[in-house]
């Protein structure tokens, strides 16, 4: 048993296993983790299997890997797990601490991939062809915004021989997000999400919800529950000052 543990805190009531006259958690918030490099690098794809505890605040505790995948892959899901938010279990209609096993896949690029080298269904890029990458970097570099979400997309999903790198993503799409492409914002606004950055994640959703972009996955009001008064108020500054510089209401 491999023991990848994140999220230890102590406990002052006891730990319940999912039985009857207990409502089992549910799931609010889990974010993907992040495809490693040395993981793209070997082409691993596979699943890991954790156990955890959901605390009564709905947060996660205690996790450990009980089947392991990659060892970068293994601490990539713990680290995403640690984030994961749940609606808690309740016993007699009282929220308790409780035991679960959740498995996180790790797809790799070609899951993407119909044929070799050409990537579709992607929520940020129609298609992605590997045959089209240098030009694509060219015209990115260049400042063309819709080749800058194509390049971020494939840093966010590591494809098209682009290694896996949310930093890279967030940057390209930043780029085009600056200048106002709507759909850019939005991306920019999930990729911070992802990167546990929820202040800016709030920013940037809420920037490409004024401008109409419409999220059927309501990621603004995902993210609107993992911040505090304060964190909100502090965004919403932030999307006061961009639509100021920028002229828009």
């Amino acid at each position: 048993m491999a023991c990848l543990a994140a999220g230890q805190e102590s406990q002052t009531e006891p730990v319940h296993k999912v039985g009857e006259g207990i409502t089992p958690p549910r799931i609010i918030f889990a974010p993907d983790p992040s495809y490693t490099l040395e993981a793209w690098q070997k082409g691993i794809t596979g699943k890991v299997s954790l156990k955890l505890e959901v605390l009564p605040d709905g947060r996660t505790n205690n996790i450990r890997v009980v089947k392991p995948l990659d060892p970068s892959l293994d601490q990539s899901a713990v680290e995403a797990v640690a984030h994961w938010r749940f609606q808690p279990a309740t016993k007699n209609g009282a929220p308790i601490s409780i035991e679960i096993s959740v498995v996180v896949g790790f797809l790799g690029p070609t899951s993407a991939s119909p044929r070799p080298g050409v990537y579709t269904g992607l929520p940020c890029a129609a298609k992605i062809d590997s045959r089209d990458i240098k030009t694509l970097l060219k015209k990115a570099s260049k400042g063309d915004p819709k080749a800058q979400i194509t390049i971020g997309c494939a840093y966010q999903y590591g494809l098209a021989e682009m290694p896996p790198d949310r930093a890279q993503a967030i940057s390209w799409y930043r780029k085009a997000a600056e200048i106002g492409l709507v759909p850019a914002q939005h991306f920019l606004g999930e990729a911070y999400l992802l990167n546990f950055d929820y202040v800016r994640a709030y920013t940037w959703l809420t920037i490409a919800n004024s401008g109409g972009y419409k999220d059927p996955n309501d990621k603004l009001k995902i993210v609107t529950t993992l911040l505090n008064a304060d964190q909100i108020s502090d965004a919403e500054a932030q999307v006061a000052e961009w639509k100021r510089q920028h002229g828009t209401k």
